[in-house]
């Protein structure tokens, strides 16, 4: 643009110098105008005359940064594409309301163009792939009293869900900003939702999340619980299969078996002892470093 203009001061005609750099007559008119109510030394620049629109507010990116900030320092970093799926299955865009493209909708993730503007409005963020969790984890579910029942088709643990959950911890123990309480738990994407995260503040619950690698040895279930769990559950289904020669186990016998293998494994000896085995409680720093030698 600078050199069409500067051409067009060199008296080459306007139309002649529009074809030539392949520029709009009025556009190319327009900075001309610009250059000579500016005067010879001022600069061009080439700056479009609309407001570019902006899906979301700078207040509303802020808290996104500092949700990413947030999800890095408690051992969950965000790739590009779990970031990218955040802005469309989060509650962000709903509590601000601002309407999230239909493009968005269908590939049910944000744009990748988005996301380069979002890293250079935020450079201070810088993306990577998370390492995986090792470890073997097994999912128990019971009726016990003061238990919180939820299903989703999946089986898979979502943000949505794990909201009841907190709201529900919140509820059994009283945590207000009076009553602080911590939460250690695993670093699976929906523990760390928008909306757990922000009912956790303003319950004062402290998240807390193991680093990857490590869960097999610092979480209290896996160290003293589910290992018994799965011993006692063998027992109870070759107990089954012994009683009943001429059937075949279906779905409909696990809850059964997985109540008798409760009761032997979810005992209040062994929910203590993975707090001890793990230096949680009684406090100790060393442990872990032991355990993961």
């Amino acid at each position: 643009m600078r050199e069409a203009v500067e051409l067009v001061a060199g008296r080459i005609s306007l139309r002649n110098t529009a074809k030539l750099k392949n520029i709009k007559c009025t556009t190319l008119h327009c900075y001309v105008r610009k250059k000579k109510a500016t005067g010879d030394g001022a600069e061009i620049r080439k700056t479009p005359r609309y407001a570019v629109q902006k899906l979301f507010l700078s207040e509303l990116e802020d808290s996104l940064e500092q949700y990413l900030v947030t999800c890095s320092k408690v051992c969950y970093g965000l790739d590009t594409l779990k970031t990218r799926r955040l802005m469309k299955i989060n509650e962000m865009a709903k509590f601000h309301n601002r309407k999230i493209p239909k493009a968005w909708k269908e590939r049910q993730m944000a744009g990748i163009d988005w996301l380069y503007g979002f890293r250079k409005r935020h450079p201070e963020i810088r993306l990577r792939k998370p390492e995986a969790c090792l470890g073997q984890r097994l999912s128990t579910d019971t009726t016990c009293k003061s238990t919180l029942n939820l299903a989703q088709p999946t089986g898979w643990m979502t943000g949505k869900l794990f909201a009841n959950v907190i709201r529900h911890f919140i509820k059994m123990t009283f945590s207000t900003k009076e009553n602080p309480t911590l939460v250690i738990m695993d670093n699976h994407e929906s523990h760390l939702a928008p909306e757990v995260l922000n009912i956790a503040k303003e319950n004062r619950v402290i998240l807390l999340t193991i680093p990857p690698h490590t869960s097999h040895k610092l979480q209290t279930l896996d160290v003293s619980v589910f290992g018994p769990f799965q011993n006692f559950y063998n027992a109870a289904v070759d107990s089954w299969m012994v009683r009943h020669p001429q059937q075949t186990m279906t779905i409909y016998n696990v809850a059964e078996l997985v109540g008798q293998a409760f009761d032997k494994s979810m005992t209040p000896s062994n929910i203590k002892s993975g707090f001890k085995k793990t230096g949680i409680f009684p406090f100790d720093r060393d442990i872990p470093k032991t355990n993961l030698l």
